[in-house]
């Protein structure tokens, strides 16, 4: 079984600015008074209509327009981007947190890589779950999945 995503994440009200200032993206509410945006192909060609942006290290969909794009919109908050992706206990996770318009840490391991970007966010795990967990990310299994909840 496999587990794919790609998202924007961070507080409720700055992923509202941030659909806002797109006009575009689904908001997706998680526990602690996070959310997120899945970034799929469709939002891409929307803020990259003519494709010409670079891939940013070996992200599948961070680009150098996007990673702009979140930085004009978003200034001073503090967000991330993560990827995750696993197929067979095989994967890993890749994402960047951004605070003040700079990048505080960029993070890529297989297992335990989204806990760290999500402790960066201030995301608290209890006795029995981890931040991914507390988070509620493995609700879905792939982007799509979480683009189809509450349509």
């Amino acid at each position: 079984m496999s587990y794919v995503l790609q998202a924007i994440l961070a507080k409720e009200e700055v992923i509202d600015r941030l659909c806002t200032e797109l006009k575009a993206g689904k908001k997706i509410l998680l526990e602690q008074g996070c959310a997120m945006i899945p970034v799929d192909a469709k939002l891409a060609d929307i803020i990259d209509p003519a494709k010409d942006s670079e891939s940013i290290d070996d992200f599948i969909m961070l680009t150098d327009t996007l990673e702009k794009t979140l930085l004009e919109s978003l200034k001073e908050a503090n967000f991330a981007y993560l990827e995750s992706e696993f197929f067979g206990g095989t994967g890993g996770h890749q994402g960047i947190v951004w605070e003040a318009g700079k990048r505080i840490s960029k993070v890529s391991e297989s297992y335990s890589g989204a806990n760290r970007i999500l402790q960066e966010l201030g995301v608290k795990r209890t006795s029995q779950l981890d931040e991914f967990d507390c988070l509620g990310l493995g609700r879905h299994r792939s982007v799509h999945d979480w683009l189809e909840e509450n349509p």
